[in-house]
């Protein structure tokens, strides 16, 4: 046997454990229906409305949004603090000042209003103390959105 003739047996060898191994993997990934990685679902927290909006949007031609947002909460202490005067009219504030620097490109696809409800969330809970460790704001929800 010629030098060439081992490589070759080799190399093939390698490729043939190499498909075989892939053959499994790719085997066990999509078709095994035995156990699943399942996302948790957390049932709905408490919930408070914040009410009804009508922003001037930033853009050259007028444009205006309406919409109405419902906090979803971590816990009941997180419905405590908010029951507290003066946080209400803070995240109004953060809402009018959010939203005002969108424009109407922004909000025309769900990918817009699911990032602006991201945002919102984020800059609200920056303003909100925690409650026993974990930010009160778990969802911002949209009750209404209209884009004009």
């Amino acid at each position: 046997m010629g030098k060439k003739t081992v490589i070759f047996l080799i190399l093939g060898v390698v490729v043939l454990l190499l498909g075989i191994g892939g053959g499994v993997f790719v085997g066990f990934k999509f078709f095994s229906g035995g156990e699943k990685t399942a996302q948790k679902v957390l049932p709905p927290g408490p919930s408070v409305p914040l009410g009804s909006f009508t922003i001037n949007l930033a853009d050259p031609e007028p444009h205006i949004l309406q919409l109405g947002i419902t906090l979803e909460l971590e816990n009941d202490k997180a419905s405590e603090l908010l029951a507290q005067a003066g946080w209400i009219s803070r995240l109004k504030n953060e809402v009018l000042l959010t939203v005002k620097d969108r424009r109407f490109e922004d909000l025309k696809h769900a990918e817009g209003v699911q990032a602006l409800a991201q945002d919102l969330r984020g800059r609200m809970n920056a303003l909100l103390p925690q409650v026993k460790g974990v930010v009160p704001i778990r969802q911002v929800l949209f009750e209404e959105f209209m884009l004009q």
